[in-house]
């Protein structure tokens, strides 16, 4: 995950009044690891259900 563009996009949607909910920071990949995108969509699945709207990245997903 990149931290900048997750921490001003969460900033400006929140603002905007929304609340905010994140895939747990493991599940992102680092320099040195591979993420878990699998785990990343399996997060989503489970929050989309009661959610009114979702900003997805999908270079997340796809390299997590």
């Amino acid at each position: 995950m990149r931290p900048i563009c997750a921490e001003q996009t969460a900033e400006v949607v929140e603002q905007a009044g929304y609340k905010i909910e994140m895939p747990p920071e493991e599940y992102f990949g680092t320099t040195r690891e591979f993420g878990e995108p699998e785990k990343i969509i399996e997060w989503l699945e489970t929050k989309a259900e009661s959610a009114d709207a979702a900003i997805i990245s999908t270079d997340s997903i796809l390299y997590s």
